[in-house]
């Protein structure tokens, strides 16, 4: 038989960056409004960076939920997956220009084997403070938590509004 895969849900962003927090607003809603049985880790990764290695060390698919500006129209959902090395790490400068593709590299680097699977949503303002989701992007937080529920359905996991 088959052992059942540890599976965790990790949102990322900057919730002081407008649309950069769709992430966080997505854990918050799948912490506060519902259950998942059996229980997994729903994480809150904000923007810890390289902090967030430790999350990564004993999981075997981690679905990380963030935006991703690609050009495309506000609101337009997407899903990459991200299994091993990529051929090019870009160089950086600084330790303030690590984010989520680095810190998924460098945890491969370390040794670690999963399958990341990142959902994410193209989003409208992310540039400067503002404290809330554009509608655009806001509409999608339902979408994105339809599409966790069907993945985790794949692996017996059932995601359901409490109450």
């Amino acid at each position: 038989m088959a052992s059942t895969p540890v599976i965790k849900i990790m949102g990322v962003g900057n919730i002081l960056l407008g649309d950069d927090g769709f992430g966080i607003q997505v854990v918050e809603k799948l912490q506060n409004e519902f259950q998942i049985d059996p229980p997994i880790e729903i994480i809150d990764g904000g923007t810890r960076g390289m902090y967030l290695l430790s999350y990564l060390d004993d999981c075997d698919i981690i679905y990380i939920v963030d935006c991703a500006n690609m050009g495309n129209a506000p609101g337009t959902l997407y899903k990459f997956t991200f299994d091993g090395l990529p051929f090019d790490v870009p160089y950086k400068t600084s330790v303030h220009q690590i984010g989520l593709f680095e810190t998924l590299t460098a945890s491969f680097i370390t040794g670690n084997s999963f399958k990341a699977i990142i959902l994410a949503v193209e989003p409208k303002h992310f540039e400067s403070v503002r404290e809330s989701l554009s509608p655009e992007v806001e509409d999608k937080i339902d979408k994105i938590i339809d599409i966790l529920k069907n993945e985790l359905n794949q692996h017996q996991i059932s995601l359901t509004r409490k109450g």
